[in-house]
């Protein structure tokens, strides 16, 4: 980004670079150098004109600054109005929902289930056992399909953060 520096004439960048005034003028106007109307002339900012003499494509303009921040902040504005709009969640927000996802799977389908099927497979062969099982398994993952919400419900400790006891379960 460009920070003004001080004023400079014509005749002083002239001396400064050695090219002609006329040269000088030239750029400077093609590249639409601001300047301020004094009673020595114009002045122009003295790092921005020589940016522009040198041809740094780097140069900044006061105008492209402008141009810039007024998008980064109306960037930023976007952001704010999403997250306001409950369109964004915070990458935190996103892994204790993942965790919590997580937990309430394994709850369900290691210490939930089994008890559950076992009963419904007694007398029944391998196929019939795996049928079940399968069966049960779809009704689960129905179940996250459907109701996402219930299984993704945060217990928040005091701290805001899942205890590493939970993320074991």
């Amino acid at each position: 980004m460009h920070i003004k520096s001080e004023p400079v004439s014509i005749t002083k960048l002239h001396e400064i670079t050695g090219f002609a005034r006329e040269v000088v003028t030239k750029k400077l106007r093609e590249a639409g150098v601001p300047f301020e109307k004094k009673s020595r002339g114009h002045m122009f900012d003295k790092t921005m004109a020589l940016a522009v003499l040198y041809n740094n494509p780097n140069a900044v303009t006061e105008d492209d600054a402008k141009k810039r921040k007024a998008i980064a902040e109306a960037e930023k504005a976007e952001i704010a109005v999403s997250k306001l709009k409950g369109e964004l969640v915070s990458a935190d927000e996103m892994r204790k929902a993942a965790a919590e996802l997580i937990k309430t799977m394994f709850q369900r389908i290691v210490r939930v289930e089994p008890s559950v099927i076992s009963g419904r497979c007694v007398g029944l062969d391998a196929v019939g056992i795996e049928t079940e099982i399968r069966n049960a398994m779809q009704t689960v993952f129905d179940e996250v399909r459907t109701n996402l919400a219930s299984f993704m419900e945060v217990d928040e400790e005091e701290n805001g953060e899942i205890s590493s006891e939970d993320q074991q379960d």
